[in-house]
């Protein structure tokens, strides 16, 4: 990205790589190509590039993005077009303290606030000549951690049909984006977006909103629905355990029965605590432990592969105080409210065809049976469900905890 004429590119061909270089400058580009044909060059505003997400293993800007307005779209593009797992690296002059056209408002500390959104480390290379003092390379990742794998594939195979099962608790989520206050030109972040029900909430109250979720599917789906609406929200795939952003980038975090789920809740909970700025804010929601959806995982659990030795922590921890305080009470003031989510369908069978279409868990489970145990895990699903009917189909309570916190 920000090829210039073209040396670099022309470096990483010579390695084996196919690469593509891409520049803004239409001079530079017809340079690079006639020096380098090997190489194709296109010409395009790095800030938004036309290439499809997840096409390229590595993406490498060398001191380009210090010339762009917005270099956070360029790293924001640069995530887009990422693979999982793959690689951006950057370099980044960084001059002395004193006036002048390199003048040193480009020092560490608004590197970090310029770069918050997708920097995660810096490295010291070495020292430079002449008016700059020295540069660094920042390198990250967009790699959902390993152990997270499985989980982001199970969660992305609902795609769009996941904003069925967020249909279903909308109730809450409208009650956790309440008692958030969100207001107009706020930066928010709405972790565990899924197909982005809340992230759309926030974005027609006026907030700048970023939705990660780290399943690519549901990205993908929440993009598009977004887009329909003309809201400009910032979608990325991203780990609650490994966030792609600075310290303090946020005036507010809400996760809607999101961060619940994450693996390793202690390393979710300080991330979360990490890029809110100190007295931004707070709201969850949560699963009680002993509500019906606990129960519905509970129906579920018999069909369930033996769960490995030891188990991970279960999701609905979360659905006691005593647990998120253990978890958030140190980073955060916290405070609690109580809620009811009504989940209404027809009948029982209308609620496993969603869930067995569009929740990535019940989905991925059925899938993973047999003829015969699919059909005695739809059975007692459907029976589950038709315990709680109504004159017009069936009306399911859930009880879930709203957590509003601020940051200490």
């Amino acid at each position: 990205m920000a090829s210039g004429t073209g040396h670099l590119a022309q470096r990483l061909a010579d390695s084996g790589a196919n690469v593509v270089a891409v520049d803004f400058a239409p001079e530079m580009i017809r340079v690079a190509r006639e020096r380098f044909p090997a190489v194709d060059f296109v010409e395009a505003n790095c800030e938004k590039v036309a290439f499809d997400d997840k096409s390229f293993d590595a993406v490498v800007s060398c001191f380009g993005a210090l010339h762009f307005e917005r270099p956070d779209k360029v790293f924001g593009e640069a995530l887009r077009i990422l693979k999982p797992g793959g690689r951006f690296t950057f370099t980044i002059w960084l001059p002395p303290a004193r006036k002048g056209r390199h003048d040193g408002s480009i020092g560490k500390s608004c590197l970090r606030h310029r770069f918050a959104p997708i920097l995660t480390h810096i490295d010291e290379t070495g020292d430079h000549a002449g008016h700059f003092a020295f540069s660094r390379v920042c390198t990250m990742s967009t790699a959902i951690e390993a152990h997270n794998q499985r989980p982001a594939s199970v969660w992305s195979s609902g795609g769009d049909l996941y904003d069925e099962i967020s249909r279903g608790i909308s109730d809450s989520i409208e009650h956790c984006v309440r008692r958030l206050i969100p207001k107009p030109g706020e930066n928010i972040l709405d972790l565990a977006t899924g197909t982005g029900w809340t992230s759309r909430l926030l974005a027609r109250r006026g907030a700048k909103v970023t939705g990660v979720d780290i399943a690519g599917d549901l990205i993908a789906a929440a993009k598009k629905r977004a887009s329909a609406e003309g809201l400009a929200i910032d979608y990325q795939v991203g780990d609650a355990e490994s966030l792609p952003f600075g310290d303090g980038a946020f005036d507010a975090v809400i996760s809607t029965c999101g961060i619940m789920f994450a693996s390793r809740p202690e390393v979710a909970a300080a991330e979360l605590a990490r890029v809110c700025r100190r007295g931004g804010r707070i709201a969850l929601t949560t699963w009680l432990s002993d509500s019906n959806l606990a129960k519905m995982f509970q129906v579920m659990k018999p069909y369930m592969p033996p769960p490995p030795n030891p188990a991970p922590p279960s999701p609905f921890e979360w659905g006691k105080t005593e647990r998120i305080r253990q978890l958030l009470g140190n980073a955060f003031d916290l405070k609690f409210e109580k809620g009811l989510s009504n989940y209404r369908e027809p009948s029982g069978e209308a609620a496993w065809i969603t869930f067995s279409s569009g929740y990535g868990p019940t989905k991925a489970l059925a899938e993973s049976l047999d003829d015969k145990r699919r059909g005695e895990l739809r059975r007692d699903f459907i029976a589950f469900h038709d315990g709680f009917p109504t004159e017009l189909g069936i009306c399911v309570p859930r009880e879930y905890w709203v957590t509003v916190g601020v940051r200490k």
